[in-house]
């Protein structure tokens, strides 16, 4: 059996631990801990000698301003509008991958009036349903919703 880290992503941030050493940390940590909720795998992880130690970014000023990069993503991503006849409340902005590797947000009009960006937009939704595809491809029940993820990825060229 082969263990390997699941994107790209990973190359920048592992800190050179691979992820076999990863699973075999995380198999310890859940055997210790019962679980593997994510504060404890940080206070696992805070001693130097720890093999997911490198994988953390332990200088709080960067530290402290990545996460308040993420709380700026939520911010977007929390609103909702629900119209005066009722129906389902509806994300004003929606979340778009760039071709620089990060995201923005995009009014959702201006999404839908746009078929530069609603390709866009179809795209970053179906990165996210072959990632559940991905997660949960295991779960026999939901084998119909992934054959249409599948379909939906063909006809977009994915």
């Amino acid at each position: 059996m082969k263990i390997e880290w699941a994107s790209d992503f990973w190359a920048a941030h592992r800190g050179g631990v691979t992820a076999s050493a990863a699973k075999k940390e995380l198999d310890r940590i859940h055997r210790k801990h019962g679980h593997l909720k994510a504060q404890v795998i940080v206070d696992e992880s805070k001693s130097g000698r720890r093999v997911l130690h490198p994988m953390f970014e332990w200088d709080n000023e960067v530290a402290g301003n990545a996460y308040r990069k993420y709380q700026a993503r939520q911010i977007p991503l929390s609103i909702r509008v629900v119209s005066a006849s009722g129906g389902r409340p509806r994300r004003p902005f929606i979340r778009i991958n760039v071709k620089d590797g990060g995201s923005t947000y995009e009014p959702r009009d201006r999404v839908l009036s746009s078929d530069d960006l609603r390709r866009q937009a179809l795209l970053t939704c179906l990165g996210y349903l072959k990632g559940l595809r991905d997660r949960y491809a295991d779960i026999a029940e939901l084998s119909s919703v992934f054959t249409e993820i599948d379909k939906a990825a063909k006809r977009l060229g994915q």
